[in-house]
């Protein structure tokens, strides 16, 4: 497997770094750019096989790790339209999904109007923290923006399980990976055989990347609460119009992840006008064991706007 994590870097016009990691057919009209989550990195490694099948560029841009951080938290909206702009004018071609990007006016970013499709893992909506565990809710609750004493405390626990990846992959990934349901493992067992992945090599990777991810500094980390309730940048999803409307969007959720609340998932389907919503059995990484399928039925939601190569 090549190693393509977080292996290229862009030079920002307001002097920060950019770092990211891109596969597949560069040449490609198409684009599918991955936004990752907390405790992530840009990692182009292992893309979709279903993308990669069909020679689609895929990259990955990191927002934590080798990237500089947003200077400031409260205009994380804003920092990332001029990164991924940035970015988008750098690479060969460019569509771009994100739910900040998905809601941001053309005149403000406008790649938006090459958007031909969105796809939404676990996702996050402001007006649904309640549906949050209370772990995630200190973390990431409305007033953890203004109360910082509240997430450094999450923080300090969380650092004394994180000091190296034997500890990241014992105390965090472990927690990732449950894999009870007899439907899971048969799932996972599928994934490894797919991708040609030994048996524990697939958390021994995500610990790496976790570390790399809080390696250089825990700012983005930091920035969390204040990306989250950033308010889209100024737009709504219930309040788009038509063409901003126009592109589907595949919103996933599972029945037993605490990271991502099913509320938030479907509040989000009501408010996107054009959004399927699919509740999969069982925790946080079922939908990743899943992705080819996901992605393409993504593509036939999409198949009217998507140019091939």
């Amino acid at each position: 497997m090549p190693f393509r994590i977080e292996d290229k870097s862009l030079a920002l016009p307001d002097g920060r770094t950019l770092a990211y990691a891109d596969n597949g057919n560069t040449s490609s009209k198409t684009l599918v750019l991955f936004l990752h989550g907390a405790f992530m990195v840009g990692d182009a490694s292992r893309p979709p096989k279903f993308l990669m099948d069909r020679q689609i560029h895929f990259s990955v841009f990191t927002w934590l790790g080798k990237s500089s951080p947003a200077k400031d938290g409260s205009l994380f909206p804003t920092t990332l339209v001029q990164d991924i702009s940035s970015l988008l004018q750098h690479l060969p071609s460019g569509r771009s999904p994100a739910q900040i990007l998905y809601c941001m006016p053309y005149n403000i970013f406008p790649f938006g109007q090459s958007i031909v499709g969105m796809l939404l893992l676990s996702p996050h909506s402001p007006p649904h923290c309640a549906a949050m565990s209370w772990r995630m809710w200190l973390l990431n609750g409305p007033y953890t923006r203004y109360l910082p004493l509240l997430p450094s405390l999450v923080k300090y626990n969380l650092s004394k399980k994180m000091k190296s990846q034997e500890d990241i992959e014992k105390n965090i990934v472990s927690n990732l990976y449950p894999m009870k349901a007899a439907s899971e493992i048969d799932l996972y067992t599928k994934w490894r055989t797919t991708y040609e992945v030994d048996e524990g090599k697939l958390e021994s990777e995500t610990a790496a990347i976790i570390a790399l991810s809080i390696a250089k500094t825990w700012a983005g980390f930091d920035q969390i609460p204040w990306i989250l309730h950033s308010g889209w940048g100024g737009a709504r999803p219930d309040q788009l119009d038509e063409a901003h409307a126009r592109p589907p969007i595949l919103i996933i959720t599972s029945t037993d992840d605490s990271s991502g609340p099913q509320a938030a998932a479907a509040w989000l389907v009501t408010a996107f006008k054009n959004a399927k919503l699919v509740i999969l059995e069982g925790g946080h990484m079922v939908a990743f064991l899943q992705l080819d399928r996901l992605w393409s039925d993504l593509f036939d939601m999409a198949e009217p706007f998507v140019d091939h190569p």
